[in-house]
């Protein structure tokens, strides 16, 4: 899936957010650098207005240390900064990336799902593509729970999402909606395709008993697949087509 949502990034036109980005795309070495040269730079062109104001020119050994200082100076205060910057990126794309993920399946949450499907509705309609989204909902999931505990039903719901996982393609979008429901977003897939994919995920889940450690649970499940039509002006209509439109979070 393309992009992880921005998290704790500055705001937009935010000076040190545009510092940041720069040295976070540049790399530490380009970075250092870039940062020591300017530094040379501005010392040079300090130590020259400065004699320049008291109406002298300095020497070369001036000059010289002019050049040194920051020579010395910006990489032992710089590296510890351009490593934190890294530390700091590094945990916000995983904090990005964890807002994406139901923890229980791994599968995408319901709000990554929506906000992809509302994208790849614009772009169907935009270029009248096919789209299709496919429900698929695990039956009597509230009776597993009673029976099976939340041991027992988180099985079932991995087993569901790795059925789901393994039998779509990259470009797809596969999400818990809650419960036990799960959405997929099949771009570039017509109704009749959806059936089918929602045909096959069905029978895998349903070939032998989700075992977990106290005992096994017999699983099955119903599906709703919907598809793009000319007369769609908002997503919801789509969604209300696979049974998915109106379900809390």
């Amino acid at each position: 899936m393309d992009a992880l949502h921005d998290i704790g990034r500055p705001a937009p036109g935010s000076g040190m957010g545009h510092v940041a980005d720069t040295l976070l795309h540049l790399g530490p070495r380009r970075s250092m650098l870039l940062a020591t040269g300017l530094a040379v730079l501005l010392s040079l062109a300090l130590t020259l207005s400065a004699h320049v104001l008291v109406g002298s020119l300095p020497g070369l050994t001036i000059l010289l240390i002019a050049a040194l200082g920051p020579l010395l100076a910006v990489p032992m205060c710089f590296a510890p900064f351009v490593r934190l910057l890294q530390t700091l990126e590094g945990m916000r794309l995983e904090l990005a990336r964890l807002a994406q993920i139901d923890e229980t399946t791994h599968a995408y949450n319901r709000r990554f799902f929506l906000q992809m499907a509302q994208r790849e509705f614009d772009r169907a309609r935009r270029y009248h593509h096919p789209l299709s989204v496919l429900h698929i909902e695990i039956e009597s999931f509230a009776a597993i729970v009673s029976h099976h505990g939340h041991e027992g039903s988180d099985a079932v719901l991995r087993r569901m999402a790795g059925i789901a996982l393994g039998g779509t393609r990259t470009l797809d979008v596969v999400a818990r909606f809650e419960n036990g429901r799960f959405a997929l977003l099949l771009p570039e897939t017509d109704q009749a395709s959806a059936a089918l994919v929602a045909s096959r995920l069905v029978q895998e889940l349903h070939k032998a008993p989700v075992a977990y450690a106290r005992g096994e649970v017999s699983v099955k499940a119903r599906t709703q697949a919907a598809s793009i039509e000319p007369g769609d002006e908002a997503l919801d209509s789509l969604l209300k087509r696979a049974d998915l439109a109106g379900h809390g979070a």
